[in-house]
């Protein structure tokens, strides 16, 4: 089995318990703005809820492996990871009741995921270039 497959399998398993527990925290905690009826919806939807969590926590898990391959340009790293984890958390999203299917939450929900995305990349980009700066200056001082 390809090393990438089982560690991403492996960071997914990890990333279940994960999903669930952020998921339900955050409804929880909008229970506590919204009211008892957020945790009636939750407790009618549990189920629905609860797979949601881990289809969630175990495709970010898993896909956190797409940032170890050093073959891929860090551009193609966060696009690959990107349209795999929006291609589940956008139905599981739209299943669970947690973003509307009116075409404008979808929208807002679609830029605000790409927006992240950006700032992924950009903070994945300047952490680069600073090792790099770091490494060539200490290969400078040696010579």
């Amino acid at each position: 089995m390809n090393v990438y497959v089982k560690s991403g399998l492996g960071r997914g398993l990890l990333g279940v318990p994960v999903g669930v527990f952020i998921t339900t925290t955050i409804f929880y905690l909008h229970s506590l703005v919204i009211g008892p009826r957020a945790l009636e919806a939750l407790s009618t939807n549990f189920a629905v809820q609860y797979w949601a969590g881990i289809a969630v926590g175990f495709i970010f898990g898993a896909m956190s492996v797409v940032f170890d391959i050093d073959e891929w340009t860090l551009t193609r790293q966060t696009v690959i990871h990107f349209a795999v984890t929006v291609s589940v958390f956008l139905p599981a999203s739209l299943l669970a009741g947690w973003v509307s299917a009116e075409k404008g939450a979808v929208l807002i929900f679609m830029m605000t995921f790409m927006f992240i995305y950006c700032g992924i990349w950009y903070t994945h980009y300047a952490y680069w270039q600073k090792r790099i700066s770091e490494v060539n200056s200490r290969l400078r001082r040696r010579e």
